[in-house]
């Protein structure tokens, strides 16, 4: 991994002129974070792309996490 890594920070530096990591915790990020955990979990090699309408999945993290930030 420690190979990626520092592939990615070169590409980063070498692409931006500014650039700002900021850290959110699960509770505050929940749909970027199961989006990333299905991509993760549906293996390597297989792309997800959604061209016309969103997976119901999709839609139920981004309602539900509506409904918790409006409480």
């Amino acid at each position: 991994d420690g190979v990626l890594i520092r592939e990615i920070k070169f590409m980063m530096i070498s692409s931006f002129n500014v650039i700002k990591f900021l850290y959110a915790p699960r509770s505050c990020n929940s749909v970027a974070h199961n989006l990333a955990k299905t991509g993760f979990e549906s293996g390597r090699g297989h792309a997800m792309v959604w061209v016309h309408e969103l997976p119901q999945f999709v839609t139920d993290l981004v309602a539900s996490d509506l409904v918790l930030s409006e409480s």
